[in-house]
């Protein structure tokens, strides 16, 4: 996988009996629960993503067929506000691509026909495991063509065309570099509350030395003389 890459977060729940009897009678091949302690759970089994809403009750809800063999286990998240699942389906081996969906997981009915109004694709061509949850249950993600989109809950935005990585601080900031080793990256810097405002921040650089504070982005820079130099950069503030 890219730089940038930041896997789900998955918090594996096995709290109960009933959550083990699961495992062993259905296959299970991955388990999460909401963060949010709605006494949610959600797993992938024979190639269905199913629901539990109440572990009291023999009751499980089918989202989705994730309509793929090919796909790893870690295709099912819920969000960091705990209103919806999102999961991948469609998987394309060639591309590397599957459809990126979520569901609002509290409306979903037993009647499955019933519950296409509550699901909803969010993009079809989203490169596996390159999207990234922010604090405010929104998601930056990167596409097959490498086009970084910022989906704030409603529609998706376009921020950058032929990415290399990116990063993000989970609440307003994104960090992301075109270009490529042998030629250099270039850093920018964008707020998603301003998305026409993109920084740049960096040419030539040749690493990124650590991503956690971006007023203090160091990274090294390629020189002429076949030499690299460090500096340091931030989102207000110059490189020096």
């Amino acid at each position: 996988s890219k730089p940038g890459f930041v896997p789900f977060k998955k918090i594996i729940a096995i709290v109960v009996v009933v959550i083990v009897a699961m495992v062993a009678v259905w296959g299970l091949k991955t388990l999460l629960s909401s963060s949010k302690g709605n006494n949610a759970y959600a797993y992938l089994s024979n190639g269905k993503y199913e629901l539990i809403t109440n572990l009291s009750k023999d009751q499980t809800i089918e989202i989705a067929s994730r309509k793929s063999d090919d796909m790893g286990a870690n295709s099912l998240a819920f969000s960091p506000d705990g209103k919806y699942i999102y999961y991948y389906t469609k998987y394309d081996s060639y591309s590397g691509t599957a459809s990126l969906c979520r569901a609002e997981y509290g409306k979903l009915k037993e009647d499955t026909s019933k519950n296409d109004k509550y699901i909803e694709i969010i993009d079809t061509n989203v490169s596996l495991d390159l999207f990234h949850f922010l604090s405010d249950g929104s998601l930056a993600y990167e596409n097959g063509d490498d086009t970084l989109y910022y989906f704030d809950g409603k529609e998706s935005v376009q921020i950058a065309k032929n990415i290399s990585y990116y990063y993000t601080d989970e609440s307003d900031k994104i960090l992301y570099a075109t270009g490529n080793k042998y030629e250099g990256y270039t850093l920018y810097g964008v707020s998603l509350s301003n998305l026409d405002n993109k920084i740049k921040l960096a040419s030539n650089v040749s690493a990124l030395w650590n991503n956690e504070d971006f007023e203090n982005i160091p990274y090294t820079k390629h020189e002429d003389d076949n030499t690299e130099t460090l500096y340091v950069v931030g989102f207000s503030k110059e490189a020096e």
